[in-house]
């Protein structure tokens, strides 16, 4: 028998311009669409208020998907079980839709799921399993598709629980993992070509991301089909381009790996997912502010795009159009479909995604440049690319984790970016089982750090300490940290203590951070960093930061779509490490560094305090730090 789960609009389509996801929330209302061992959740439905539910779904087929998941909730207080626990489950669902997932996770934790069939449970890991890898935790991702029932499993259904996985190895650090997941899928698209030729493409890319001598090894050393797929990896990152030579040399590897089933078009296609793979004659509008207070921003993330496209020697180049979006999003729109675009890249203003996001049906694939605000369940051809703080803190975490650190110190300055930051990191952190076991907030002047750190390092706790902090303010408190920090705990903060001064690693030698990998290594696959300011600091890092927005945009706008149904598909952006969830939200997982002398220095993982540093510690007490030292 198999599990009710949500099926693709190849075989139910309830609603023109709602995505494959999107649907999901409705399609158990529909009779016949679902496959399922003993009936769908209309059975545990019987006596639930008919009117009610159309209502909820009227809201939820108008985009409305965190509407939806309230009334759901509203909804599920007034009725007996086992109808509770199945608009509970709705309501999870449309939590998700809304790219509310903490709050998903947090409605399925609650539900007594002893009261769904079989089937429902099933969908109740599937949905837990996406909501968890949208918030960035990777081990829940995968304890719940191990629960998730394989046993007569749709084989689209059996390649999205791969594909998640892949991603979820991805998120915590794990390329080789994630790259065996892909092989998997390889074995399952027999019948399909071009799926086939972009999960390949997608494999070679995860592993691409490996240090050289990790991928020389694993194509020495590996195992079975990985082996070949390393060596195959290793050839291609040797050389920037498809050219004869390349050709050449990818001819004889096949032929000594005549197992594997690649073909002919495979280094084309690997190249041009990495410079951007547009179709011959493509039209490509950039929708940014030209004026006004984003302008700035505007004109970074335009030389990053055109940045990109000077790139772009390997594949065919879009015709690059701009529309100025200062002035009114929506006519701006209306003029890139108006004057023919095939894609549209922006806008980057939120109340301009907002206003993007509330049209049900798009006529262009459109990658906008933030995120929405309003909970809705995104339109089939919108995907959302953003550089949010909170993602940095929750990037950091993961790191932290992923190290094998387990209790921190938070210390992160007053003020609302100071609490935003902070609450960001303390909740995932929370999510993923860590222990917070001290936190203080500094003030503006020396004095006020020295005494906030000798405050938060009194007590020989925890194992790492995180770091919310400007790069002004994080030379301030390097050294007050460096003499009360007797048990040399890690510390760990984000790209803001970075402005991509030489100055920045001589001060903060030792400090540990997560940022795009261009500000880590220049010389990486986005090629060198345009000139964006003539000036340097934390404002000429920050639009450096949205030049590197800009490349990947452009290199990601003509992929997303495939992206998008495939959580298993990947980029190695210059931003981060890219994919797109079923909903059409970009996830970005950010690099790991290290200041040193030198500069930043890519790591792979943070060095712990040593024991008997610790041993040490504790029985010394601290040195007491004088006000402003």
């Amino acid at each position: 028998m198999n599990p009710i789960l949500f099926v693709p609009r190849s075989v139910c389509n309830p609603g023109a311009g709602l995505s494959g996801l999107a649907i999901g929330a409705l399609v158990i209302l529909l009779a016949g669409c679902a496959t399922a061992p003993g009936g769908d959740d209309r059975q545990l439905l019987t006596g639930v208020s008919a009117p009610a539910l159309a209502e909820i779904t009227s809201t939820a087929a108008a985009g409305d998907a965190l509407g939806a998941a309230e009334a759901y909730l509203a909804l599920a207080k007034q009725s007996p079980a086992p109808a509770r626990q199945a608009l509970e489950l709705r309501a999870a669902e449309s939590f998700y839709l809304a790219g509310q997932s903490q709050r998903a996770l947090r409605t399925l934790g609650a539900i007594d799921s002893g009261r769904l069939n079989a089937g429902l449970r099933n969908q109740e890991h599937l949905i837990a399993a996406r909501a968890a890898l949208q918030t960035a935790l990777p081990e829940r991702t995968l304890s719940e598709l191990n629960r998730l029932s394989a046993f007569g499993l749709p084989p689209e259904y059996r390649i999205e629980r791969l594909g998640l996985m892949a991603a979820a190895y991805r998120q915590s650090g794990d390329p080789v993992q994630a790259a065996e997941k892909l092989d998997e899928i390889d074995r399952l698209l027999s019948g399909s070509q071009q799926q086939r030729l972009d999960n390949q493409v997608s494999l070679l890319l995860t592993l691409s991301v490996l240090e050289p001598s990790r991928l020389r090894e694993l194509s020495q050393k590996g195992s079975g089909r990985l082996r070949a797929w390393a060596g195959l990896a290793e050839l291609f990152s040797n050389t920037d381009r498809a050219d004869a030579s390349l050709l050449g040399r990818y001819r004889t590897w096949r032929s000594r790996h005549g197992s594997l089933p690649v073909g002919e078009q495979l280094p084309r296609a690997y190249y041009a997912a990495l410079a951007g793979d547009y179709a011959p004659g493509t039209d490509a509008w950039v929708l940014l502010p030209r004026s006004g207070h984003f302008a700035g921003a505007g004109m970074a993330v335009d030389r990053g795009v055109r940045h990109a496209d000077t790139l772009n020697a390997g594949g065919s180049r879009p015709s690059i159009k701009t529309a100025d979006s200062a002035n009114g999003v929506e006519a701006a729109y209306e003029r890139a479909v108006s004057s023919g675009a095939d894609l549209i890249i922006g806008p980057l203003q939120k109340s301009g995604v907002n206003s993007v996001s509330r049209r049900r049906q798009l006529p262009v694939p459109t990658l906008a440049l933030n995120r929405d605000s309003e909970g809705r369940a995104l339109p089939e051809t919108l995907d959302q690319f953003a550089l949010a703080p909170e993602d940095e803190a929750i990037s950091a975490a993961n790191h932290a984790w992923a190290s094998g650190l387990r209790s921190a110190l938070l210390l992160y300055p007053q003020g609302p970016w100071g609490n935003r930051m902070a609450g960001a990191f303390r909740e995932h952190w929370g999510a993923l089982g860590g222990k917070l076991v001290g936190e203080t907030v500094y003030g503006t002047t020396p004095a006020s750090m020295g005494t906030a750190v000798e405050t938060l390092l009194a007590p020989a706790k925890g194992d790492l300490i995180f770091l919310v902090s400007t790069s002004a303010n994080a030379q301030e408190l390097w050294n007050p940290l460096k003499l009360a920090n007797s048990r040399k705990l890690p510390v760990l903060a984000t790209s803001h203590v970075y402005s991509g001064s030489a100055t920045d690693s001589l001060a903060l030698t030792g400090l540990y951070f997560v940022d795009m990998p261009w500000l880590i290594n220049a010389s990486g696959p986005g090629g060198s960093m345009p000139q964006l300011s003539q000036g340097a600091g934390a404002s000429s890092a920050t639009l450096t930061r949205l030049s590197a927005m800009g490349v990947d945009s452009y290199r990601l706008a003509p992929r997303s779509g495939a992206m998008r149904q495939h959580p298993g598909h990947f980029l190695p952006g210059v931003s981060g490490g890219l994919s797109i969830d079923g909903t059409g939200r970009v996830l970005r997982t950010l690099a790991l560094a290290r200041f040193e002398a030198s500069g930043p220095v890519a790591v792979d993982r943070i060095e712990p305090a040593r024991p008997s540093e610790r041993k040490n510690a504790s029985a010394t007490p601290a040195t007491p730090l004088l006000a402003g030292q």
